[in-house]
């Protein structure tokens, strides 16, 4: 099996940091990538030439492209529409949750706002993720 990632575009460095913080100390098959862009994102993704393997975490409002714009360009190409794509973020505002899942969300999740909510949350997506679900690379 080649190895698994957890792509995450977080523009908040303390979010990245307490997630950095609280994945080193899960066992979990994916390694996590960060990058603090949507444009990022897309530019980390195209240098895998299609051969993504895991699962992408975007937060929902980041500068340059937010994550309704990532999603959009991940679903309209046909290298990374397979690609899993949990959105999360502090607006738990329906209307996002709703555009989010029409454009291919897998998940929407409301970021949490302490480092048990964090542990919580980062151990849920390894576990379901990464031991119950199949992901596409793996089938």
């Amino acid at each position: 099996m080649n190895k698994l990632y957890i792509l995450v575009a977080e523009d908040d460095e303390e979010d990245r940091e307490i997630m950095e913080i609280v994945f080193s100390k899960l066992t979990c098959p994916a390694k996590m990538v960060f990058v603090e862009n949507g444009e990022q994102l897309l530019a980390h993704l195209a240098a895998y030439g299609g051969a993504f393997e895991g699962l992408i975490l975007t937060d929902l409002n980041m500068p340059r492209l937010n994550g309704k714009q990532v999603l959009k360009s991940l679903k309209e190409d046909t290298r990374y529409k397979h690609i899993p794509v949990v959105v999360f973020s502090t607006s738990a505002w329906g209307e996002d949750v709703q555009i989010c899942y029409r454009a291919g969300a897998s998940t929407f999740i409301s970021k949490p706002d302490n480092m048990e909510g964090w542990t919580d949350m980062l151990t849920n997506i390894c576990s379901y993720w990464f031991r119950t679900a199949l992901l596409p690379s793996q089938s």
